[in-house]
Order: C-alpha cells, then structure tokens, then sequence
C-alpha cells in the first residue's frame, strides 16, 4: 500500500459547465480510511470515479505514493472495466 493524494484535482463534464470538483486536496496515508460524506449530487461518486480511473480529471493530479495514479493503475476502456452492474428497483420503471 501507498498514499493516495489529490493535488488541486477538478473536474468539469465540459466547457462553460459549472466545476463538479474544483480544487480538492486530500492525502490518505497507508492504513487510513475516508468516509465522503454529502448531499446527492455534490461530486462524491464523481471523486471515486477519478480515483479509481474510471473518469479523467480536467485539472490537478491523483497520486499514489510518487507517482501519478494513470501510471500506476494505467488507463483501461470503460467497456473493459471489470465493475458489476448494479439495477436500481427504485428505477426499473424507468425502462
């Protein structure tokens, strides 16, 4: 394990869009755990998404230990993604 930290990571889905993260700091050191805590829509899901590489960031860098999490973790396809499928019952109506 390493430490993992945002340096000034943003985060905007396009230009003239409001930042969905602007500027996050953040250093989990080995051992640590975070709780992200919020109201829908406030860019939680959003941060793990970067951090775990499945979204890029449009500013700032993710690292892990010394190094910048793309090139520790590498970029992989979202089709290749090794992630479950969740279904929302609350949802399926939507269909």
């Amino acid at each position: 394990m390493a430490t993992l930290e945002l340096r000034k990571v943003n985060k905007t889905y396009g230009p003239g869009l409001p930042d969905t993260l602007k500027n996050i700091e953040l250093k989990i050191k080995e051992g640590e755990f975070l709780i992200l805590v919020g109201p829908s829509g406030c860019g939680k899901s959003t941060l793990m998404n970067c951090i775990a590489g499945l979204e890029n960031i449009t500013g700032g860098a993710i690292m892990i230990g010394e190094k910048a999490a793309d090139l520790v973790l590498g970029k992989v396809p979202p089709k290749q993604t090794p992630l479950a499928e969740r279904e929302l019952p609350v949802l399926s109506h939507c269909r």
